[in-house]
């Protein structure tokens, strides 16, 4: 690639030669200052497999962006040598896609590139901790030739697209939308394949450690998809648990080449009009592949460098989708389970003596999981005969809204079982809350006692609970204090009501009635109408929210309603 000063591919020679051949550096990636971003203009490696692979991923981006706090962005933003050591995440974490391009641990130095006291680019070295020494050490960027330097921003970068363009922007697109194994899947053999010519293929994900499924197939005989539908990787005993194992891909340009490796599998192979083979890992875990795309070729192949470098491409934007897809499950399982085990019951009623309890949550969004409003039935462990119900919504949204309600309800249950009064637990709590600085809280707790007939609670903030009996639906406000957490030293106020007939009380967060925020008077005569029809003292808390809740697709705030029904009237303690 020659200019009238140095062509790139001279200058790669000559800076690998200078970093890798003299002081035993192990990569040297050059970048030029375009703009906010570092664009690679060319890279060398010693292992081919990891150059094609960074090749791959530098073609399907736009660069290092200078906002962020890589290394190499810090060189470019301050002029200044930096480095850093690359460290694996746990193993069970997930991690970037390209993390296998560091995967031994190495020292890492990023050296500016200046003409006239202005960075024009970036040279990034890769290698051990001595060979980076003596790099950081000698380097100079005054030393640097102005011949090759000056132009950096004009050159083109020695490798580029190698694939359909349209092919590989649509398999971009299309994995964006991607929400599942089988979309990914779908998508790979679908416009992938296209993207590099294959005929046939196969894509496999990792089903539990050790052992790989086959997510889907095309043009593949019935008799290998169901041999091969989920296998345990054992290397040496086929191509799939090779690349995995050795993280390379794995090329066949000939039945010769896969049978000589394998003989065993040539009853696979015969009669099936297949010339070529290439097995393509890809990672989303520093621990090694997640999966790998099996192509199949009817004519032979050289998979020549520009080939392999795009089949590359399609595994990292697979890579890519994984990361995400994993990360969203991961995360979607997480949240799934603090639902199930820290709200309890969406509709399941229970009944404790004489008191029946029906609670439902719903998070904001039909996309969410949980969020911060929730709700608690509390044994009293002073007196078998009572129990406390609480209902509370953390001012927040989100992981962070979780992360508070976890905290808010363990403290109440602790309160609870240190025998307080509910005006005390508010004290107790909100005290709490403000020392942690965790976002305030407003809540009901109440303390139900059928032998006595009495319903004893506090209310922080919280929209006022309701009392429906047969002759009259009342509620009971205004609020007794402030949310939980507002004040250093808060005093809260509790009320006793004494239940003379049977009797349903309702509590609720403020997202029931969010079609209602512009008119919450409207808003409380919906809920009171809606109770009034339902009024059996044996409707559901799921009741009230399909008939007075906006549709989950359009909500924006969680939903929390606890229905609880005073049956019968037992008699009164001894």
């Amino acid at each position: 690639m020659a200019t009238t000063e140095i062509g790139l591919v001279e200058l790669r020679d000559r800076l690998s030669v200078q970093f890798m051949g003299g002081l035993g550096a192990s990569s040297v990636v050059l970048y030029a200052l375009a703009g906010r971003r570092l664009r690679v203009l060319f890279a060398s490696h010693r292992d081919s497999d990891r150059a094609e692979q960074f090749e791959a991923i530098a073609a399907l981006t736009r660069g290092v962006a200078l906002s962020t706090g890589d290394f190499r962005a810090s060189a470019g933003r301050s002029g200044r040598t930096h480095r850093d050591r690359y460290t694996a995440p746990v193993r069970t974490h997930l991690g970037r896609p390209d993390s296998a391009l560091f995967d031994q641990l190495e020292h890492r130095v990023a050296l500016p590139v200046e003409v006239s006291n202005q960075v024009v680019g970036v040279i990034a070295v890769a290698g051990g901790a001595e060979a980076i020494d003596a790099i950081e050490s000698t380097y100079s960027t005054q030393t640097q030739s102005a011949e090759w330097a000056t132009s950096l921003s004009r050159r083109r970068a020695v490798f580029g697209p190698t694939w359909n363009n349209e092919a590989m922007s649509e398999l971009a697109a299309a994995l964006t939308a991607a929400v599942s194994r089988d979309d990914m899947a779908a998508e790979v053999l679908d416009v992938g394949l296209d993207a590099v010519g294959a005929p046939a293929g196969s894509f496999m994900m990792m089903a539990r450690p050790g052992v790989y499924e086959l997510v889907q197939s095309r043009n593949i005989d019935r008799r290998l998809v169901d041999r091969w539908g989920e296998f345990t990787e054992v290397p040496g005993r086929d191509p799939f648990s090779d690349a995995i194992d050795e993280q390379r891909a794995l090329f066949f340009p000939t039945v010769e080449a896969l049978i000589d490796r394998y003989p065993h599998l040539w009853e696979d192979v015969a009669g099936t009009g297949h010339s070529s083979w290439a097995v393509i890992p890809f990672n989303s875990r520093p621990a090694g592949p997640i999966g790998a795309i099996g192509l199949i070729y009817e004519t032979a192949q050289q998979f020549d460098r520009r080939q392999r470098i795009a089949m590359r491409s399609v595994s990292h934007l697979a890579a890519t989708a994984a990361l995400r897809i994993e990360s969203q499950s991961a995360n979607e399982a997480t949240l799934a389970s603090m639902t199930d085990q820290l709200l309890g019951m969406n509709d399941i009623a229970s009944d404790i003596d004489h008191v029946n309890t029906s609670g439902y949550y719903r998070a904001a969004g039909e996309h969410s999981i949980a969020g911060g409003d929730w709700f608690d039935v509390i044994d009293d462990p002073t007196d078998s005969g009572r129990t406390y119900v609480v209902l509370g919504d953390v001012a927040d949204h989100g992981p962070g809204a979780v992360g508070t309600m976890v905290a808010v309800r363990a403290w109440i249950q602790s309160a609870v079982h240190d025998g307080n009064e509910p005006a005390e637990i508010a004290d107790k709590v909100s005290r709490l809350i403000y020392s942690y600085r965790y976002p305030i809280t407003t809540a009901v707790i109440a303390r139900l006692d059928p032998a006595e007939r009495t319903v004893v609670w506090s209310c922080a903030g919280h929209p006022p609970p309701l009392f429906a009996d047969d002759d009259d639906i009342t509620l009971i406000g205004p609020a007794d204090g402030p949310p939980l957490g507002a004040w250093r030293e808060p005093a809260y106020t509790q009320t006793t009501t004494t239940i003379e007939k049977p009797i349903s009380i309702v509590l609720y967060s403020d997202g029931l009635l969010q079609r209602y925020a512009s008119d919450l008077e409207a808003g409380f005569d919906a809920l009171r109408s809606t109770v009034r029809r339902l009024n059996d003292h044996q409707f559901s808390a799921h009741d009230l929210v399909t008939r007075l809740s906006t549709p989950e697709a359009f909500s924006d705030d969680d939903v929390a309603v606890l229905v609880v029904h005073f049956t019968s009237k037992p008699a009164a303690r001894a």
